[in-house]
């Protein structure tokens, strides 16, 4: 088992910021999708969609735009999945607006909740409704006279009250058209509705970057465009300089970029944050990019093509290195999420160990904790125990119909395939297994050790590629993540979780 450990560390290369070459940067390698990020002072904060993931809206701080800390969690028990969420200071607080589909639950389709909190480090508000049934992605801009206004997809909007709890109007549309991309494009797709509206004002005028495309077509269809009025209600003029953010070239390296926001630093410079999947693994979801942005002489932002210098780097918490958890705290840590909710509350830490209680049957019904995979290629090692009546293991997990990996009840192996079949063959290692995953770009295969130091290999060169929306089987905007899995009655214990980048230049932006 050591042996197998100390593999995965001797073929890991060091992975930092200063490895990244040009603009644009990206800051949150895997699937952190539709960022929002607020400056307070010289604070950065920045949250995403958490999809089915609990604890959800995970809040990061930065001070330099490139290193990340993993501050807070905004919504930790809210059912259904959290989408496109909106960072807000209102007054003398702060607010994050997220849609959720409410359809299953009472029939009234997409609403809007929000949660509130003193500081960005919390504590954070029981999550409530300030909107039902009125559309997606939020974005709220305060006017100048203190009023908050809610933009929504389709160029929709209403006035808030005062303190942001609800709306003092009704939503109506009809306030922005969105920006006709030229005849000569040919994106593959239909789908050229509004979303992402973000706000904000410079200038004496106020700027709306949304997004058009889709998030998940082909690679050209997914774009930003900005438009700017003397009121956050329009009317609006767009762009002579659109599309802010699009990918020209299927060479490029990252494909469908959107869901823009623009915003100042501390020192006056601007940059914009906005996701894209990376060229040919779209299994790693939608990354975060930074790019800067210049003005023109008639106020309009555009990608700085100028050659600006890289940001501070200190190299302290890069987004996407290697990671080390030997649980030995007894708060686990933010980096690890839960699938959905049959999952939560189910571990727990102590002692230098991770304690899941197994639910389902076997690994697709199980319980899940799941860490989100960076690079290309990459190595994870976990030590797994699994309890009388209990199957423990180490997948990729898209969903619980698509996974791969294997688990173990001490006396088999049960080997499971993207297609769903499932190989079951002896173990012979004893009840305490280190499982060791390597994904080589797309390619999978899967190790098992025991205490004596005996290696087996379980699979070998599965090919994974095809495990992303679009990609055939899987469905919904998810990504393939790493997973622990306890199934069966009892709980299962897991200790040396190790994650390793393997080729620190899969990271470098083109």
């Amino acid at each position: 088992m050591k042996k197998l450990l100390m593999m995965i560390g001797a073929a890991a290369v060091a992975l930092s910021a200063a490895a990244q070459d040009g603009w644009p940067k990206v800051i949150f390698p895997g699937e952190y999708p539709d960022p929002s990020i607020i400056r307070d002072g010289r604070d950065f904060y920045l949250t995403y969609s958490s999809l089915y993931s609990r604890p959800g809206l995970i809040i990061w701080h930065s001070r330099d735009l490139i290193n990340w800390n993993p501050v807070a969690s905004a919504a930790k028990n809210m059912p259904g999945a959290i989408w496109a969420p909106e960072i807000a200071k209102i007054g003398d607080g702060y607010s994050i607006y997220f849609p959720q589909n409410d359809n299953i639950r009472n029939g009234k389709g997409w609403s809007i909740y929000r949660v509130t909190a003193p500081s960005m480090m919390g504590p954070w508000s029981e999550p409530a409704v300030i909107a039902e049934n009125v559309g997606i992605d939020p974005g709220v801009a305060v006017d100048d006279d203190g009023t908050p206004i809610l933009w929504l997809h389709h160029g929709k909007a209403a006035r808030l009250s005062p303190d942001g709890a609800t709306t003092v109007e009704p939503v109506t549309g009809g306030h922005y058209q969105g920006w006709k991309y030229p005849e000569c494009w040919r994106p593959g797709t239909k789908n050229t509705s509004m979303e992402s509206p973000k706000l904000f004002k410079r200038g004496g005028w106020w700027y709306l970057v949304s997004a058009q495309g889709g998030t998940g077509g082909p690679w050209s269809a997914h774009h930003a465009c900005v438009a700017r009025s003397k009121t956050p209600l329009g009317p609006w003029e767009n762009s002579p300089y659109n599309p802010l953010i699009h990918t020209w070239s299927e060479k490029e390296e990252w494909h469908c970029t959107g869901h823009a926001t623009l915003f100042d630093d501390a020192q006056g410079g601007w940059w914009a944050v906005y996701h894209g999947y990376r060229n040919g693994f779209r299994t790693l979801g939608r990354s975060i990019l930074l790019a800067p942005i210049a003005w023109t002489d008639d106020g309009w932002p555009v990608l700085d093509r100028s050659g600006r210098e890289s940001l501070p780097q200190d190299g302290t918490a890069f987004v996407g290195g290697n990671y080390d958890d030997d649980f030995k705290g007894d708060t686990l840590s933010l980096h690890w999420l839960t699938f959905d909710e049959r999952s939560c509350g189910k571990a727990s830490v102590g002692g230098g160990a991770l304690r899941i209680s197994a639910t389902g049957g076997d690994a697709f019904s199980g319980t899940v904790l799941l860490f989100k995979p960076s690079a290309k290629s990459y190595a994870a090692a976990v030590v797994a125990e699994p309890g009388a009546g209990t199957q423990a293991g180490l997948v990729l997990f898209y969903d619980r119909k698509n996974l791969v990996g294997a688990t173990t009840d001490g006396r088999d192996f049960f080997v499971c395939y993207p297609d769903g079949f499932v190989r079951r063959e002896p173990n012979t290692l004893g009840k305490s297994v280190c499982f060791r995953i390597v994904n080589d770009s797309n390619s999978l295969s899967l190790y098992a050790s025991g205490k004596n130091g005996k290696i087996i290999k379980l699979m070998d060169n599965v090919d994974v590629s095809a495990m992303y929306p679009g990609g055939g089987r899987c469905k919904d905007f998810l990504s393939l993540q790493i997973g622990l899995v306890a199934a069966g009655d009892g709980s299962a214990a897991f200790r040396s979780f190790r994650y390793r980048v393997q080729n620190a230049d899969k990271h470098k932006t083109k």
